[in-house]
């Protein structure tokens, strides 16, 4: 009964509702709250999957605390923003590496202690072992950050300076915030949450069938404005796509009702697990049911992970498409 938590839903869109507006609107000169050509590869296998695979290397397995401390940074992933990773212990099928190496291995530049090829497939945190750190969580968490899709939150028109003021984020440095915060949730959330469908249809020809129809864009980008190239809202919960498509959404749900304004069911409670619960691959851009069916039906596009975030343009969670004439 996963899709029928309608209080819940609720409770989250108030929850979200509240903290988005507490959320500080605090941005740097010199930096965009997203990194640019999103989603990743390695973003969109994981939301397809429905979580996250990731290894070790050697020296990173031998280091003192590192895999515990980073397995600590994975939980509060997992609980806040809602992916939730695992280790490869045969080192195959990695979507994220982490690599600790020695000062002549270390591709980073001067300065640095770590650094993320975040386009990269699979993608790889490097780590200066010869930093010799105690504590790796706020690296951790702040180099994972970018996997999320968040930007850098210091200053590089003033030398890589720190603002250790900057508690809302852990994309800042010298802060020592390692965890998810809500600033950093909600831009998270911007880059890998699926938003309803700028256009969404419904058709009945006659020809036996019920046709749910949409677009492969996204409804937020209604609002979006288009600057410095890229196209962002700010706050308001929009997309961090450069070309507002819904590439983050894998799959289409539906929900039927008896009639109009009747209690709504989510179809895979009939369809099960052997049928893949009715979803319908985005990218197709229709599904077709049965006009015995009869009724009403509502769509939501979603992934395999972030299912149950409300989207900007859908915050009751389903989206009203039409109904059969009669039954």
């Amino acid at each position: 009964m996963k899709r029928l938590f309608l209080g819940f839903l609720a409770a989250i869109v108030v929850a979200v509702a509240t903290m988005a507006a507490e959320a500080p609107q605090t941005a740097y000169a010199d930096h965009f709250r997203f990194l640019p050509n999103l989603p990743t590869v390695t973003q969109k296998r994981v939301l397809e999957r429905g979580y996250g695979i990731y290894c070790l290397n050697q020296t990173a397995d031998a280091y003192p605390d590192f895999r515990a401390q980073l397995q600590q940074v994975y939980q509060d992933e997992g609980e806040r923003i809602g992916i939730w990773w695992y280790e490869s212990w045969t080192g195959r099928d990695c979507d994220l590496n982490h690599y600790m190496v020695a000062g002549t291995q270390f591709p980073c530049g001067g300065g640095a202690v770590a650094c993320i090829y975040y386009a990269n497939d699979p993608v790889t945190i490097y780590y200066l072992r010869d930093s010799l750190y105690t504590n790796w969580r706020t690296t951790i968490g702040h180099e994972h950050g970018h996997w999320d899709g968040q930007h850098e939150r210091y200053f590089d028109n003033k030398l890589f300076l720190c603002d250790a003021n900057a508690k809302y984020t852990r994309m800042s440095c010298g802060t020592g915030v390692w965890w998810v915060t809500d600033y950093d949730l909600y831009t998270s959330w911007n880059v890998l949450v699926p938003d309803r469908p700028l256009y969404v249809g419904w058709s009945v020809p006659g020809n036996g069938f019920g046709y749910i129809l949409w677009d492969q864009y996204r409804a937020d980008c209604a609002n979006v404005i288009y600057k410095d190239g890229y196209w962002n809202n700010l706050f308001d919960g929009g997309p961090a796509h450069m070309t507002c498509r819904n590439d983050v959404a894998t799959r289409v749900a539906a929900a039927h009702s008896d009639y109009y304004g009747g209690p709504i069911t989510w179809i895979g409670e009939w369809c099960g697990e052997e049928y893949d619960y009715c979803n319908t691959q985005y990218s197709q851009g229709w599904a077709a049911f049965y006009d015995s069916w009869g009724g009403c039906f509502y769509m939501r596009a979603e992934n395999a992970i972030l299912w149950w975030v409300p989207e900007q343009s859908a915050p009751e969670y389903w989206t009203f498409v039409g109904c059969f004439l009669t039954r």
